[in-house]
């Protein structure tokens, strides 16, 4: 693999994950843009960060499925306007784990390797995040970034029980839980891509 991969060809069972992605965040309330833009800004820090080809190709596919278990989730506690109970709280919750299961049930290898990740995409650098309550190193790299973008993109979005932030109120909340909920390599790294990562977004959005 080249240091500029190019993801242009996939085998049938990933191209099925990604339409499957895609109709998850519409389930979810979201465009299908989200998926794109979690994965290309990821890839952006992930290329300041300096993973490996072969760290990038994952992350990629990662990004784009981040929150593919939510598929089980049923779309009246997704997008439900008012506070979820404590229940439906924990059934949100379960969408890593579900996504992890779904990746591992394909059996095909690339996708395998992204399942940890998107396991590990709600853990927190303070360690209480789900579903393992991981911290710092444990978290793999790939995740805290996921964890940063997909962040960044919720609060800037529009969904059915609010109205998204603006981009500066966003990026204040990042850097205010910057090595608590954000590792602080990561946040910095998102921090110094501002321009670049505000032009994608408004490109992305239009």
């Amino acid at each position: 693999m080249t240091s500029q991969p190019q993801f242009h060809f996939y085998s049938s069972s990933v191209k099925d994950m990604m339409d499957l992605a895609i109709r998850v965040e519409e389930k979810d309330g979201y465009t299908a843009d989200h998926c794109n833009r979690i994965k290309e800004i990821s890839m952006m820090i992930g290329k300041r960060m300096g993973l490996t080809a072969n760290e990038l190709f994952i992350l990629n596919l990662a990004a784009f499925l981040h929150d593919i278990g939510k598929i089980k989730v049923p779309i009246e506690v997704l997008n439900k306007p008012s506070k979820l109970t404590d229940e439906e709280f924990e059934m949100i919750k379960k969408h890593t784990t579900w996504g992890k299961e779904i990746l591992l049930a394909t059996n095909q290898e690339d996708l395998k390797f992204a399942a940890d990740i998107v396991e590990q995409h709600h853990e927190r650098f303070d360690g209480k995040g789900y579903p393992n309550g991981l911290a710092n190193t444990a978290i793999r790299i790939e995740a805290a970034i996921i964890t940063v973008v997909d962040a960044f993109d919720a609060m800037t979005s529009d969904r059915v029980y609010r109205k998204g932030l603006d981009i500066d109120e966003a990026f204040e909340e990042l850097i205010s839980n910057k090595g608590t909920m954000f590792n602080p390599l990561v946040v910095d790294t998102f921090l110094s891509l501002r321009e670049d990562i505000i032009s994608l977004k408004e490109v992305m959005n239009t």
